[in-house]
This record gives structure tokens, sequence and C-alpha cells, in this order.
């Protein structure tokens, strides 16, 4: 009985050295994040710093998040440049009409189907003011995800 005690105390003080170690020894480092939103999750007046973004000059980019499948689209949606947050973002397969896409985080929204998408693949934004653009086709027959898909638009 004393012995196993021992064990168990010898095991709990083993795991508490290893979390009391400094990086340099463990190998891990100190963890950082970005939050591009406010606390309560609610949308800016655009960018990281709370005003508007201005990509003069460069076009809209759809990163395809690496979870995505033939059923589920997640994208990130970098450098647009406009008047504030995107209020909807919406996409069009071949063939079907507009669906609502849902924001997941930030800038990624996602569309869950229950067939598999239909590419290539069109995707409308509504600014928070009202502008709409449509990057037309930006994600081809056979895309892939992780792959990054340029569009030729972006709020000027």
């Amino acid at each position: 009985m004393a012995s196993s005690s021992f064990a168990a105390l010898a095991a709990l003080a083993m795991s508490c050295l290893l979390i009391l170690l400094p990086c340099s020894v463990s190998g891990w480092s100190h963890g950082g994040a970005t939050w591009y939103v406010p606390p309560e999750g609610a949308g800016t007046d655009g960018g990281a710093c709370g005003v508007p973004c201005n990509w003069h000059g460069l076009d809209i980019v759809f990163k395809v998040d690496a979870c995505s499948n033939p059923n589920y689209l997640a994208v990130l949606i970098e450098y647009e440049a406009g008047d504030g947050d995107l209020s909807a973002v919406e996409l069009q397969q071949r063939d079907i009409g507009w669906a609502s896409m849902q924001e997941l985080s930030g800038a990624v929204w996602k569309y869950s189907s229950r067939s598999t998408l239909q590419a290539p693949i069109s995707i409308r934004l509504t600014s928070g003011s009202g502008k709409q653009l449509i990057a037309s086709n930006v994600i081809p027959s056979g895309w892939q995800a992780g792959r990054t898909y340029r569009s030729i638009v972006n709020y000027y």
C-alpha cells in the first residue's frame, strides 16, 4: 500500500515538474493570438484596429479552409477593402441560385450542403453599408482544401 501511494505521489510530482519548466527548457513557446472582433463578438468599423481597410490595388482572395470537403466549404476572405465588416456572404453553385453562408469566425464564412457542391462557385459579398460585389467563378472546378483563390474584384 505504501509503495503504491509513493508511486502515485511521485507521478503527480513529475507531472507538476513538467508544467513548471520554463519555455526554454521544455521546447514550448509562449502562445499568442490575434482577435479581430470585440470581446462581445459584434462587428467593428473594419480592420484589426476598428478602422476601414484600404487594400487599394489588391483583389480579394478566398483561402479555402483545410477542413473543407465536397459538401462543406469554409473560406477566409482577405484583402476586402471598404467601409467596414461584411454584413452578408452568399455563394452560387453552378446552375443553382444564391445561398447564404454563415459567419464562422471573423472573416471566415462557411456553407454546408446535403449534396456535393457544384463548382465553379461564385461568391457575393455585401458590405456593412449594403454595397455588393460578386467574385464570379472564383472557386474553380477541382478546387482543393487549403488552396487560395484570387478574385479580380474589390471595393474601391
